[in-house]
């Protein structure tokens, strides 16, 4: 009998949680019933507003003010806004000028970057036909790869990219000279890729040649590019066509170094070159010291930027040749010499441990300065300007000094 009831009891209380369950699936039908007339009902109120009976246009000009001036740390304008209401959402999802500036963090969480991805390929889709202007930022995982995979597809839609990577694996070079590579990008103006400092990549190679005859990506073309920045480990293995670039920044990392007759034969092949910035990049000095090359003339570029104390700029300038330069910023250098350059009109020099020759021959150097910014290492300067007229070198032409990084203490209030 007990064997019976404990059958009976059971199959009672099957039967009871059976009930549950439908009348739990029963609540939430309706549940989702009451959610879908509300939001009807609400959709209805929204109509009767008046801010409803505004045209897209003028909803559209509206978001693009919103978006200039949207926090930059906030969630993206445009995933806010399309949450606000069923019309801002179509609006919002039918305008790609709101989806054609893609940022996308690479995180190492699979199921983040499974969301991202999901973001990444609806954005490329809804800012179609538009241009994109694309950043990349990797922070050390494996999920570079697929990123690059999806972004190629568009490689006809680029305007701008940007790839920086953090990463301590060797395979991040490889992973994006074999997917930019053979890219094309016909639209593409502006590129900056950096692999930060690494020395698990490569770390016993002899230093890579700067070789700009031969791209290692976009080997099919980028007619329109116009700025690059190469920095890192990406100098020397991820440069793109340069010939036609007029702004170029190169910034190296630990055992990169170039000779003179790489880096000549390298700025010769830039003929429309009129920005130049150059950072961290050692430069070797002749094999031969008794060996002499003509200055390399570099004909368009206007500004040069040097920084760093592992390039001997007193070498640099001395071996190439600035016709047309009128801007050029020295910082943390240590000793100076250089070919005449009469063109130059604006001088900065910071933090730069000048002796009183170097100075004499700054002068002599540029003698139709009209501009020139200074910190505190300098005092020689003023004892220059301070000599009679005819004890003078030059700089007649000389209207603005500026003073950079004064102590308070020495500015009166």
């Amino acid at each position: 009998m007990d064997a019976l009831d404990e059958s009976v009891l059971l199959e009672h209380i099957g039967g009871l949680e059976n009930q549950k369950a439908r009348l739990l699936q029963d609540i939430s039908d309706i549940d989702h019933e009451i959610s879908m007339a509300r939001a009807r009902h609400g959709k209805l109120r929204n109509q009767k507003a008046a801010i409803s009976r505004l045209p897209n246009e003028i909803f559209i000009t509206i978001f693009q003010m919103c978006l200039k001036r949207w926090p930059p740390k906030k969630p993206a304008f445009e995933l806010v806004a399309s949450r606000v209401s069923s019309r801002w959402r179509e609006v919002v999802l039918g305008t790609p000028f709101f989806w054609n500036s893609i940022s996308i963090s690479i995180d190492p969480s699979k199921s983040r970057m499974d969301n991202r991805l999901q973001l990444l390929v609806a954005r490329l889709m809804r800012s179609k036909p538009l241009l994109l202007d694309i950043t990349i930022v990797d922070r050390g995982s494996t999920f570079l790869n697929p990123v690059l995979e999806e972004i190629i597809r568009h490689s006809s839609r680029w305007q701008s990219l940007s790839l920086s990577s953090d990463t301590r694996d060797p395979k991040v070079i490889f992973w994006i000279e074999r997917n930019l590579g053979p890219v094309i990008a016909p639209c593409l103006q502006r590129l900056s890729i950096r692999v930060g400092r690494s020395p698990s990549i490569l770390p016993n190679s002899p230093p890579t040649p700067l070789n700009y005859d031969l791209p290692r990506i976009m080997t099919n073309g980028a007619p329109s590019l116009s700025f690059v920045r190469v920095t890192g480990w990406a100098l020397g293995r991820l440069e793109p066509p340069l010939r036609l670039v007029n702004t170029l920044h190169l910034e190296g990392c630990e055992r990169f170094s170039v000779s003179y007759r790489q880096l000549q034969a390298a700025m010769v092949t830039l003929p429309l070159l009129t920005n130049l910035s150059l950072r961290s990049i050692a430069i070797s000095l002749l094999q031969d010291p008794l060996e002499t090359t003509d200055p390399a003339i570099i004909p368009s570029l206007r500004s040069l930027r040097i920084y760093g104390t592992e390039i001997p700029s007193d070498s640099i300038l001395s071996r190439l040749s600035f016709p047309q330069l009128e801007s050029l910023f020295l910082h943390d250098l240590t000793a100076f010499n250089s070919l005449t350059i009469p063109s130059l009109r604006s001088l900065t020099l910071d933090r730069c441990e000048f002796t009183s020759t170097d100075i004499f021959n700054i002068i002599l150097a540029f003698p139709n300065l009209c501009s020139v910014s200074i910190d505190e290492y300098y005092p020689t300067i003023y004892t220059v300007l301070l000599l009679p007229p005819a004890d003078t070198f030059g700089w007649s032409n000389l209207r603005i000094i500026s003073l950079q990084d004064m102590a308070p203490i020495d500015t009166a209030h």
